[in-house]
């Protein structure tokens, strides 16, 4: 055996690996996708169980990006927090300001349709209830409370167009501002 030769080696030279498969759909295809699925899923198991028809909870800001929701938060107190939809798979996203940083946690709902922070054992029949138990119990492993919801936009288009519905994140929102075409109405976000 050679002694100047190492028995192994876990670095390879550049080029030794193949290049990664390009992925089969471009991503913002891939991002419509996930969007579309997500719009079904909440349009189909979700809309209802969260308010009255045609009404959404104040705390729900739909389809904004992580970073969008570290901005909204980033001035707020300790422990204000909104609800998201994943950027990468059909869920929920709990986010809020925690004392160093804002956190994400995926919420997950068990197959009898309780909700639970991933990696929790505390489910709740619905999602504001699971918002409400920890306002007196704190999120893992981080012991911080959620203290109160980041109120969203509702913005009127039209009677038959609104921009609160989950598909516009709140850039859009800003870019429609920005032209003029919308009506802004109480509790804007953005």
């Amino acid at each position: 055996m050679d002694d100047e030769r190492p028995l192994f080696s876990t670095f390879k030279p550049l080029g030794f690996w193949p290049a990664p498969a390009s992925p089969s759909l471009p991503e913002d295809e891939e991002r419509v996708a996930l969007r579309a699925r997500t719009r079904l899923w909440f349009e189909q198991t979700q809309a209802q169980r969260l308010g009255p028809e045609g009404e959404l909870p104040s705390w729900f800001h739909g389809f904004i990006s992580r970073r969008e929701a570290e901005e909204l938060l980033q001035d707020q107190p300790l422990g204000c927090f909104l609800v998201r939809f994943s950027e990468s798979t059909v869920g929920f996203v709990l986010s809020y300001r925690g004392r160093d940083r804002c956190r994400h946690f995926v919420l997950d709902q068990q197959p009898d349709g309780r909700y639970v922070i991933l990696g929790e054992r505390s489910a709740h029949a619905e999602l504001a209830q699971l918002l409400q138990h920890h306002s007196t119990a704190p999120v893992s492993p981080y012991q911080e409370f959620l203290t109160m919801p980041l109120p969203c936009t509702r913005v009127v288009l039209s009677p038959e167009l609104e921009l609160d519905d989950p598909v516009y994140s709140s850039s859009t929102r800003r870019d429609l501002q920005a032209e003029n075409v919308y009506e802004q109405l109480p509790g804007d976000c953005s």
